[in-house]
């Protein structure tokens, strides 16, 4: 393990493309607060308003964010210069067209590995990302974290063999989800169903299906919503139905679910199989399909008591390997490491 004292000081500009609740901003945060922790000079820069309101400080490890971390414009205004590269910094990013703006303000000579890209998707090779810019900034000579083996191995055939780049899985509060009154084994009476519109409407066709039968019940949220809610939802229901984008890095909702004891059925998107077992821990749907959906609730529905139990106690043991404490050390480790290249 690289000595974090390393980071002492060592100034590190994080550019946030959003602060909305999507494309990955909580985890780019995360990474802003564990290299404060470790000691570096951190500021986060953004074109985005930001102000203590916004449903992302609500997520509870954000919520003292803005006290401990300094926001900044990204670029110029009256009152500040934007962001202003030196020679020694390092520069963390996750959207891939931000880059065009971070290399124009780069001083002459500087090193293209100070520039850090957090990959948090499967799609970075898809030609339709981000107008093409995910792949095209894939062969860049930046250094790289991944946040999941299959986001990794999606983006292996584009990335220079030279690159420097690790993976560090994503860790993530899976106790906020978990806590509460433990989970009875034993069958429903009145089958619990939830389930999130933000993606899909696959939801709702599954919903309509059952209109007739009493004895299993739907909710879902179709709004940007806080943790609290999210939480309240997945713990109310027995059975949980995952509706990811095709191409996914780490589907926070599965994961999340999975966490509050709820039995998952969601697609194999490639990025959800660092968590996913299918068969074991989750249920294995067919993307966008709802007869695939109504037949694995039904299946659910069947299960006997050791069933549930061991399905929970499966997805239990995934949820628990991705941990911030864990990700924290190795954001150290891979910063500290990519530092030692200034001095060799």
């Amino acid at each position: 393990m690289s000595d974090p004292a390393a980071l002492s000081g060592q100034r590190v500009s994080v550019v946030a493309p959003h602060f909305n609740l999507r494309g990955g901003i909580i985890k780019l945060l995360d990474y802003a607060q564990h290299l404060a922790a470790l000691g570096a000079d951190v500021a986060i820069y953004s074109d985005d308003f930001v102000e203590p309101a916004l449903p992302l400080f609500s997520v509870p490890r954000l919520a003292r964010i803005a006290q401990d971390i300094d926001f900044r414009p990204l670029r110029p205004t009256v009152a500040s210069p934007g962001l202003e590269i030196r020679e020694n910094d390092l520069v963390l990013f996750t959207w891939p067209p931000d880059f065009v703006l971070l290399a124009s303000l780069a001083p002459r000579g500087f090193e293209h590995w100070r520039f850090v890209h957090l990959v948090q998707s499967t799609q970075h090779p898809n030609v339709l990302f981000a107008k093409g810019y995910g792949r095209r900034l894939l062969r860049q000579p930046v250094s790289r974290v991944h946040v999941s083996q299959p986001v990794a191995a999606s983006c292996a055939d584009f990335v220079p063999a030279d690159a420097e780049q690790t993976i560090i899985e994503e860790g993530h509060d899976w106790e906020f989800f978990a806590s509460g009154a433990p989970r009875p084994d034993a069958s429903p009476a009145t089958l619990n169903v939830g389930y999130i519109t933000w993606k899909s409407h696959v939801g709702a066709v599954v919903e309509d299906r059952f209109k007739d039968n009493a004895a299993i019940e739907f909710r879902s949220i179709g709004h940007v919503s806080t943790w609290p809610e999210l939480r309240d939802l997945y713990q109310w229901s027995d059975i949980f139905l995952g509706f990811p984008d095709p191409e996914e890095g780490f589907y926070m909702v599965g994961y999340e679910a999975m966490a509050a004891g709820a039995l998952v059925a969601l697609p194999d998107v490639g990025g959800n199989r660092a968590y996913c077992t299918f068969g074991t821990n989750c249920v294995q749907t067919r993307y966008d399909d709802a007869d695939s959906y109504v037949d694995a609730i039904e299946l659910l529905g069947r299960f006997s008591a050791a069933e549930r139990s061991e399905m929970r106690s499966a997805a239990t043991a995934s949820v628990r390997r991705f941990n911030l404490a864990d990700e924290r050390r190795q954001v150290g480790d891979f910063f500290v490491h990519l530092l030692q290249k200034s001095s060799s």
